[in-house]
């Protein structure tokens, strides 16, 4: 399997559009097209989107992996509660930087801080 072809199954698993996947993930819908199209290679970046969103390995995406892993979880919404998917939606439309310090305020108060992200890093500097 190529990676075009890992994004879009994965896209389709979650009973997804391009474009609410593009709006979850914070990049455009032509991205997400020419990326499953195989018109354009994901950045980094990007694949650590997927990665995180959808549970998977960079090496799943490359194809290093033949299978989804085991552990692979599509979230849905129905396994949260409201405020919970307020305070994702409303997350996702931050900028990195306020993601992160929105992060390290919550650790906080949950009594695991962390240490900063080079975002946050690149903001002080």
């Amino acid at each position: 399997m190529n990676i075009a072809t890992a994004l879009k199954d994965l896209r389709l698993e979650a009973n997804l559009t391009q474009k609410e996947l593009a709006k979850k993930l914070n990049i455009g819908q032509s991205t997400i097209a020419q990326y499953e199209k195989g018109e354009r290679e994901p950045t980094v970046h990007n694949l650590t989107l997927y990665c995180d969103f959808f549970g998977v390995t960079v090496d799943y995406l490359l194809g290093r992996e033949d299978d989804t892993p085991a552990n692979v979880h599509t979230p849905t919404t129905s396994e949260h509660t409201e405020a919970e998917r307020e305070l994702l939606t409303l997350f996702r439309e931050l900028s990195p930087y306020l993601q992160e310090l929105t992060l390290q305020t919550v650790r906080s108060w949950a009594g695991k801080a962390g240490k900063p992200s080079e975002v946050n890093m690149q903001k002080k500097a």
